[in-house]
């Protein structure tokens, strides 16, 4: 049995109370003309790709997304610079951000693919991964778990299993 067997509690407990006017689930900018930048210069695979934040809460996802093109180079890598406390705070007006599963997206400039970090129990719900590409528009993409996206619940796991 994985410590991470009781993930879909993971997913219900703490859901903040959302603000009272809702908001669209994904910032629908519109994408760029331009192609994304690669470390060569440019390229024409997947211009559709998208980065940024997102949360996963109530079976659907939260996200603000912008296009591969507008990112912001950080270590070899690009980003949305939307924070996840600022998305949690345009959606919700109780709670704190780091009690809810989330991830990113970013663009990595050596391999010219999206690094798809998220929450492992985000990981293990059927069809979120798939759901995750669809939302920005990846065709090509790696999954990395990473310490810092872990939720309370499964970083309590994590500590139990030692």
């Amino acid at each position: 049995m994985s410590i991470y067997s009781d993930f879909e509690e993971c997913i219900r407990q703490g859901v903040p109370e959302k603000k009272e006017k809702s908001t669209p689930i994904a910032n629908k900018k519109t994408q760029s003309t331009h192609p994304r930048p690669s470390k060569k210069g440019t390229s024409s695979r997947n211009t559709s790709a998208m980065l940024g934040p997102f949360f996963y809460i109530d079976g659907d996802f939260i996200a603000h997304k912008i296009p591969v093109s507008e990112g912001e180079r950080q270590s070899g890598k690009l980003d949305n610079p939307y924070s996840h406390e600022s998305l949690f705070d345009d959606h919700f007006r109780s709670g704190e951000y780091i009690d809810v599963p989330r991830g990113r997206v970013v663009w990595n400039l050596e391999t010219d693919k999206a690094i798809i970090y998220l929450d492992v129990c985000i990981e293990k719900v059927d069809g979120a991964v798939a759901k995750i590409a669809e939302l920005f528009g990846l065709t090509d993409y790696v999954l990395e778990l990473e310490g810092h996206y872990v939720c309370p619940n499964c970083m309590g796991d994590i500590w139990e299993d030692e």
